[in-house]
């Protein structure tokens, strides 16, 4: 710029012309033009203030300069060494109230919206509407911008929720069914609450043949169980940390709401009646209408079989789930409360009341794999009061130490508790390994187990492999160092399918299916494809199998209580006898088709041989007692092929008394020899050793069915002594003997005591006095 141009000053260069310009509109009187300028400055500085601020320092520079316009600046150059011209004053400010101009009239006001625009400037009011239009079209673009911006968003969010719905759908094959009965419809139809719980209108409606008593029990007292509903869950049951995880039931976090007195209280007062009630086999719940309303708040699959089996869940469930540790020491207590708390807290275990598996068995082995010790300190972890409240407790929790190597690991109690009835819940063929699904052997078993009670301190490991090591010896199963026997049995898949359940597609099921296929290419009658379509669906819910090869049967099934029992269990017999009562009159019209007729017999052959494996001296009862099932006591006695003489099952009518009482004073002889090495002495609160006993029972000739046959039955002791002793071909004095020590021993098993003059009131009362 030209030297001249310099010392022109600028409007932003003088402060004071600032002030002067923005006091204008401060100390002025009110006018019209005060008013106007006020709200086109409010309205242009809304809309574009930048375009403003622009327009208006252009025209300040103009009217300072008062040069044209359209001059370009000349780039800057050396200053010439030219006389600087005299100094010509600047025009008066345009806006002045006190300017003059040349004609003696004051300039006219710059935001007078009638005044004439000078040359060259352009008239503001002309323009507005277009910086308007600009100004509004700029504002839609931007919004324009903003919502196609959000209808992205929202459609790539849209797009990944369905993939991720299709991608679950396809990973776990659940599909959306409205028809699918509702959990949450049928806890408000039923009016439960927590600690508040209506089990009749929860569970389902009882079958027509359901006892009156035990239905009007049921009804009476099945309202109003005193607990929270994750009592009812049996979630816990199995020791699966997924089924809990998918359930959400932290065992922590309920251990507060469960475990409460009045629960317990609760349960107790209702298990009486009940079990008095409902004793019969057909008090039981109705499962083909169940869900048929839309409501259902239990699975099919997972509800018991009638109110005595819910009762005697739930006092197992509670006993479980809530148990602490027994012992008294400070060492022995836990911070978590409970046991099943304590472990799932410390090593992620769920402890169920179904214990003859081994699961997380390989999450405490994981976790202790490596030496180290865990930081104590103060946890802060969510709770549910017996309120109903959530709440943080703060939960001081110690330092542990953690090994592989022999005693490296802080278990505390309830951890041994925990491993020790792991052990102890050993059956042949029972405990599968999760590896390869297959039933381990009892050497195999013990060796898992060892390495992991192993892991804790010495003393207490010793001490639980003595106390189980000792149980199997009084069981004939451990003999030393190594198996008595049998260490590794094995079985059939009709048996693995008593234990364990048919596999997902088992070898009959898949020959069903191809049969079915072939009834179809050869034009089977539709009676007979309908009937054939209702077994394969009903078969392959069946819980257990039936219908297998005796001799198989004497093999494997019969000498054992605790697959006879599993086979005998309420939940098989009572699938096998639904499956008749509902299609029975199917299957007998498909029976009449003389080519494919015997296809169908199958399910009411399966049912009469259950009636024969199952004999008891309690028939019919709902809770049968190992003790009263007659099949593992004629093995006992070595005559297995007994449960399966006569018309209904049981031993040859009439019974060849000659042969009994050989076989009958032959295994008391053993029996008593056995009981002189391991006398079994159980405290009235162990349940693992009456569970021994009870087996032990049941596996020998002092099993209840066994001895009837002997010495008869409560109430008819002497008509049995006095049938024996006229048998021309018993040898009295024989019989009389091996009677008295058969008596004499099965009281020691059973864990009485009598005294020489009571004895002697027994042997009068039984007619075995006769050669005193």
């Amino acid at each position: 710029m030209a030297a001249d141009e310099e010392s022109v000053p600028r409007l932003e260069d003088d402060p004071s012309t600032a002030a002067d310009a923005l006091s204008l509109h401060t100390i002025a009187d009110t006018d019209a033009y005060a008013s106007q300028e006020q709200e086109d400055a409010d309205f242009a500085l809304a809309l574009a203030l930048e375009e403003q601020e622009s327009e208006r320092y252009a025209r300040t520079q103009r009217i300072l300069q008062s040069q044209d316009p359209n001059q370009v600046d000349a780039p800057p150059q050396a200053p010439a060494p030219v006389e600087a011209p005299a100094e010509t004053p600047p025009p008066p400010y345009s806006d002045d109230p006190d300017a003059v101009g040349d004609d003696g009239n004051l300039p006219p006001y710059r935001d007078d919206p009638d005044a004439v625009p000078a040359e060259g400037e352009v008239d503001e009011a002309a323009t507005e509407p277009i910086k308007r239009q600009h100004a509004i079209v700029r504002i839609l673009r931007r919004l324009g911008k903003a919502w196609l911006c959000c209808l992205m968003i929202s459609t790539f969010v849209t797009i990944a929720i369905i993939v991720v719905a299709l991608v679950l759908v396809l990973v776990y094959g659940k599909k959306l069914d409205p028809k699918e009965p509702s959990k949450e419809a049928a806890w408000l139809a039923s009016g439960s609450s927590d600690y508040d719980l209506k089990l009749s209108k929860l569970y389902p409606a009882l079958e027509a043949g359901t006892t009156d008593t035990c239905s009007n029990t049921w009804t009476r007292n099945g309202l109003g169980l005193s607990c929270h509903r994750m009592v009812l869950s049996s979630a816990w049951d199995n020791g699966d940390a997924d089924d809990v995880k998918a359930e959400g039931a932290d065992p922590f976090f309920y251990s507060q709401a469960v475990c409460t007195p009045r629960c317990l209280k609760s349960i107790a007062r209702m298990a009486e009646p009940l079990a008095k009630s409902c004793t019969n086999r057909t008090d039981r719940f109705d499962f083909a209408s169940y869900g048929n309303d839309g409501r259902a708040y239990f699975e099919k699959g997972k509800i018991e079989e009638g109110p005595a089996h819910v009762i005697k869940n739930l006092l197992e469930r509670y006993n479980r789930f809530c148990a602490r540790p027994q012992r008294s020491f400070i060492r022995d207590q836990t911070e978590w409360g409970t046991c099943a708390a304590d472990l799932w807290m410390k090593w992620g275990i769920v402890d169920g009341k179904n214990e003859a598996h081994l699961n997380g068995l390989d999450a405490y082995m994981e976790q202790t794999s490596k030496q180290k010790v865990i930081r104590g300190g103060f946890q802060r972890v969510p709770a549910l009061s017996p309120s109903g409240v959530n709440r943080t407790t703060s939960i001081r929790a110690p330092a542990r130490n953690v090994g592989p190597g022999e005693g490296e690991t802080d278990c505390g109690w309830c951890t041994l508790d925990w491993l020790d009835r792991k052990m102890r819940s050993f059956e042949f063929g029972q405990i599968l390994d999760p590896a390869t699904g297959e039933a381990l052997g009892l050497s195999e078993f013990r060796e898992k187990l060892r390495k992991a009670i192993s892991r804790c301190p010495r003393n207490d490991a010793r001490d639980v492999m003595s106390r189980v090591d000792k149980k199997w010896e009084e069981l004939g199963w451990w003999c030393g160092d190594k198996p008595c026997n049998v260490d590794k049995p094995k079985f059939s898949n009709e048996t693995k399918a008593i234990l364990h359940g048919l596999p997902k597609d088992p070898a009959v099921l898949v020959e069903a299916r191809e049969r079915l296929e072939k009834l179809k290419a050869e034009g089977a009658p539709e009676i007979v494809l309908r009937a054939s379509q209702t077994l394969l669906d009903s078969f392959a819910d069946m819980p257990c199998y039936g219908g297998f090869d005796p001799i198989m049967a004497k093999r494997e099934i019969i000498p054992s209580e605790y697959i006879v029992g599993r086979l005998c269990s309420d939940r098989c017999r009572n699938a096998l006898d639904r499956l008749v009562q509902q299609h029975g009159d199917l299957f007998r019209e498909a029976m009449r088709n003389r080519e494919y007729g015997r296809l169908f017999e199958w399910p009411f052959r399966a049912a009469e041989q259950l009636d024969r494996i199952c004999l008891s001296t309690t028939p019919g009862a709902i809770l049968q007692s190992s003790e009263n099932l007659c099949a593992p006591g004629y093995a006992a006695l070595g005559w297995p092929e007994w449960i399966f003489a006569g018309d209904y099952g049981g031993y040859p009518d009439p019974p060849i008394r000659a042969q009994i009482l050989y076989v009958f004073s032959r295994n008391i002889d053993e029996l008593a020899a056995r009981l002189s090495k391991h006398t079994l002495q159980c405290h009235s609160r162990n349940v693992d050793c009456a569970r021994t006993r009870s087996k032990l029972i049941a596996e020998s000739a002092c099993n209840t069915c066994a001895g009837k046959i002997f010495i008869g039955s409560e109430g008819n002791w002497k008509t049995t002594t006095d049938e024996y002793l006229n048998d021309k071909d018993i040898n009295g004095t024989e019989y009389v003997v091996a009677a008295k020590k058969g008596w004499r021993t099965c009281a020691k098993m059973h864990g009485l005591w009598f005294s020489e003059p009571q004895w002697k009131q027994m042997w009068r009362e039984r007619g075995l006095d006769v050669y005193d």
